[in-house]
């Protein structure tokens, strides 16, 4: 597994996907697609049972509620997470994008000492939610990447335990 060529194809996927977007209420929409896509990735590399777990059909909080118990990442970004998912859910049952809810979706975000959030915080929500949306989505990859081999140096050494033991 290289997990740093990993890292960097997911990067520029990611960064492709979301710099053709210049319409907030669709980079909401598709930032949303992005970050699911990235939960589905890290649960699906830590669960036994994956045609089960697509069966299940959960939505997207229910996913963070699993993530939470599977995952050593900062629960910050599950609150980061809610949030975004909070004005998704407000956009697909209105017109338009409430900008209140954007605007603190990324001053929360820009508080994670994201700098590229921080700069175009104030001038150019656009910019700035796509950084912050990447940044998730990268941040998730990477988490995604240490639990695999977290697990598998786990499994390793219950393995090498049993081994010993027999």
């Amino acid at each position: 597994m290289n997990s740093e060529k990993e890292l960097d194809d997911y990067y520029k996927f990611v960064q492709e996907y979301l710099w053709e977007i210049n319409e907030i209420e669709l980079l909401v929409l598709k930032g949303h697609n992005l970050i699911e896509h990235a939960i589905n990735r890290y649960i699906a590399d830590l669960v036994m049972r994956l045609e089960e777990f697509y069966k299940l059909n959960l939505s997207f909080s229910q996913k963070l509620g699993i993530m939470r118990f599977m995952t050593v990442m900062h629960l910050k970004i599950f609150e980061m997470l809610t949030l975004f998912n909070k004005v998704r859910n407000e956009l697909s049952h209105n017109l338009h994008a409430d900008k209140n809810s954007i605007d603190k979706f990324l001053l929360q975000w820009s508080y994670r000492d994201d700098e590229r959030v921080k700069e175009h915080y104030q001038k150019d929500n656009v910019l700035a939610l796509k950084y912050a949306i990447r940044n998730i989505c990268v941040e998730l990859n990477f988490g995604r990447i240490g639990a695999k081999l977290s697990n598998h140096i786990h499994s390793q050494i219950r393995l090498d335990e049993m081994l010993k033991n027999k």
